[in-house]
């Protein structure tokens, strides 16, 4: 490969590891799940 494609592969690996990182540095996770579950369907009698 060019050295230009290794250096294009070496940066965006680079960023997305630091990118990787600072999300799992962030507690509590901006989207928590119990905020976003679906509401239960109503129980309907047949």
């Amino acid at each position: 490969m060019s050295d230009l494609k290794v250096n294009v592969l070496k940066t965006v690996n680079k960023l997305t590891k630091e990118m990787v990182e600072r999300k799992n540095q962030t507690w509590p996770p901006e989207c928590t799940a119990i905020l976003h579950q679906p509401k239960r369907p109503s129980v309907k009698n047949k």
